[in-house]
Parts: C-alpha cells; sequence; structure tokens
C-alpha cells in the first residue's frame, strides 16, 4: 500500500519574498519531504504534482519578477541620479535576470528542482471535463463576478481532480489532496474515486493521517524523540569517550571532538542481525561488534526499533598533532536504556597518511 499525495498551487506557492535567483516550493512542502525521509517512509508515499500546477506557479514566479523588478529598476534610476557619482560601481542586475530573458531562466530552475518528482500529464480526453462543466459538478462552482453568473468556475481544480482520477492507482493505495481551496469538498468527491480519499489543508493533519494509515506504533516517535534530545546526545557523546578512553591512550590518540547530527537521527524496525553494521571509513574500513540490552540485562535477539545516530569523530595523533575524521553510525535499542559495544575500528592514519593495521 502506498499513499499518493498530490499538491496544490496554494500549498506549493511562496506567499512572500520570493527568491528570484531560483526556483522553489514553500517551507509546507520541506516539511512533507523532511517527514518523509525523517521516518524513512520514502517506499511509502509518492510526492505528486499536477502539470497544472507547475505552470501556475512558473506563470507567479514570472509576474511577481515583473512587478518587483520594474519597480527596483524605477529606484535604481532615481539612486543613480542622487549617488551616481559617489558610488564605486553602478546598480544594475546581472544578464541573465533581464527581464525579457528571465522566463526562460526560471523555467530552466523549475525545471531542474522538479526533475525527481512526479509530474502526471494534463488528462487526455476533456469529454468528462466538458460534462462536469455542464452539470456544474464539484470542483466546478457557480459564481456571480459582476453581476453575471459565472457557472464554469475552478477550471484549475477540475483539470487537477481529473489527473488525480486518471491517475494509475492500486486498490490498496491510498490518496491525499494537499490543498488549502474550499472548492474541493472531500465529501462529495470521495464518491468518484474508489481508494481511501483525503483533503487536507494543514501538514499537522497530514502527518497525523499517514501515522494512521501506516499504522506507524507511537514507540518510533517516542523513541525518535528521545534520541534527538539534548539529554541522550550528551549521554551518549560521554558513554563513547569512556569506552574509547583506554584504547585511545595505548594508540597515543587524543579524541578532540564528537559531532552528532541531530536531523539525521532516525528509527527504523530491524533484527538482532542489524547490530553488526560495516563502518565506512574515510580511508578504510572495519567492524564494530555491537550488542544490544534490554532494560532488564536481557541481550536482544528478537526484532525491535532500532535509533540510528551519525557521528563524526575527531581524532589527533599525540606525537604529530595531524587531524583526522571517521564516521560512524551508532545503534541503540528501543528504550534506549543501555549501549554496549566492543572492539575499536583496526584502521587509523598515521602522520604520512597512510593506513596502519593494529590488528597485526
Amino acid at each position: 500500500m502506498k499513499t499518493h499525495i498530490f499538491f496544490d498551487t496554494n500549498i506549493l506557492e511562496i506567499p512572500k519574498s520570493k527568491d528570484f535567483s531560483q526556483f522553489k516550493f514553500s517551507g509546507e512542502f520541506q516539511k512533507v519531504i523532511d517527514f518523509i525521509d525523517e521516518y524513512n517512509l520514502c517506499d511509502k508515499i509518492n510526492i505528486i504534482v499536477p502539470k497544472i500546477v507547475l505552470e501556475e506557479l512558473l506563470k507567479h514566479y514570472k509576474e511577481d519578477f515583473k512587478e518587483k523588478y520594474d519597480k527596483v529598476k524605477n529606484e535604481i534610476i532615481e539612486i543613480d541620479k542622487c549617488f551616481g557619482s559617489v558610488l564605486n560601481q553602478p546598480l544594475e542586475f546581472l544578464p541573465k535576470y533581464n527581464k525579457s530573458e528571465y522566463y526562460k531562466f526560471i523555467k530552466k530552475s523549475l525545471k531542474e528542482y522538479t526533475e525527481n518528482l512526479i509530474i502526471p500529464p494534463y488528462p487526455k480526453d476533456i469529454s468528462s471535463i466538458i460534462e462536469r462543466a455542464i452539470d456544474i459538478r464539484k470542483p466546478f462552482v457557480s459564481r456571480k463576478i459582476n453581476g453575471k453568473d459565472h457557472k464554469d468556475g475552478g477550471f484549475k481544480d477540475v483539470v487537477i481532480w481529473e489527473t488525480i482520477l486518471k491517475y494509475n492507482f492500486e486498490s490498496e493505495d491510498v490518496i491525499v489532496l494537499f490543498s488549502k481551496d474550499s472548492d474541493f469538498e472531500e465529501a462529495i468527491l470521495k464518491k468518484e474515486i474508489k481508494n481511501t480519499f483525503r483533503v487536507i489543508s494543514n501538514f499537522s493533519t497530514l502527518k497525523e493521517f499517514i501515522i494512521d494509515v501506516h499504522e506507524i506504533s507511537d514507540p518510533y516517535y517516542k523513541i525518535l524523540k528521545l534520541a534527538k534530545s539534548d539529554y541522550f546526545v550528551k549521554d551518549l557523546v560521554k558513554k563513547i569517550k569512556n569506552q574509547l578512553k583506554h584504547q585511545l591512550e595505548e594508540d597515543n590518540i587524543s579524541l578532540k571532538e564528537i559531532n552528532i547530527d541531530k536531523n539525521k537521527i532516525k528509527v527504523l524496525y530491524a533484527t538482532y542481525d542489524d547490530a553488526y553494521d560495516m563502518i565506512e571509513w574515510d580511508y578504510g574500513k572495519g567492524y564494530y561488534d555491537m550488542h544490544f540490552y534490554d532494560k532488564h540485562g536481557d541481550e536482544l535477539t528478537e526484532e525491535y526499533l532500532k535509533a540510528t545516530i551519525p557521528v563524526e569523530f575527531i581524532y589527533e595523533e599525540r606525537d604529530s598533532g595531524t587531524h583526522f575524521k571517521s564516521y560512524n553510525c551508532i545503534d541503540c535499542i528501543s528504550d534506549l536504556v543501555e549501549i554496549r559495544s566492543y572492539g575499536y575500528p583496526a584502521y587509523i592514519l598515521d602522520k604520512n597518511r597512510e593506513i596502519i593495521d593494529y590488528d597485526k
């Protein structure tokens, strides 16, 4: 089962202060991407942006740039009149941001930005759209503009909806339309689709819905929250230092720094076999023999939830003062009560940047 999330323009639009040097979606989009990555849901969720949404966003970039360009250009003229003789260099736009060329530039930026997204084409059969317009079926709406009734308002919304209906889903898949548009009335639209369907207007509700649909257990999130806490990270760093202290003294090496990127900490289901992880080092590889115990002191042998914590080590050779780095991904059991590890990486570097194998 997969969840397919279709994005509407009003979710992806950056409402204020666009960076005109590149095409980007809003912060709401990034929240969804981070959530998917953080909880290892890449194989369970599809991100889909209908073509008409991209076209509308592209149009807005072009219009907003033109408006701001004309305003700034006039201000530059005024500044040049007053300060032209005292400025080091004239104020001007870079050639690629020329107003007449900007559409080509931002269109190319959009293509690069969205190259890994699913972008369905426009519906080929327009007969269903025509029938929907005649019947004024949602998302078509009747609106009064300048005293005249318009019964085919909401054409863009209809194209989005028809794109969803024509998309190839499995019977058990879940469909989400991420939109703030009230014309997408869930109760009416869900009658036209066999799959589980929701219209969701904010990230918090979307996140809760995905948690529920994919039956992600509460412990999963409690563990991640705990693993990212300052208390746990500081305690883990302390334990690592204590574990390595004796070995480092024997090898005449100082552990100068331990860095843990909390944003890259993940939680996933694992088995005991995952306790034996391959470590990728800058200049070699080594094995870490990890053993895990529950809060009662019993060694784990069944499946469990594992928090993976990426750790960067910065060492210094005491004699030469040479610094070098290594990386490891430490695995912790679900209750994060106790971590025991045995062994020390066999490969480090000497002052000539050559690998020394201390196991020989």
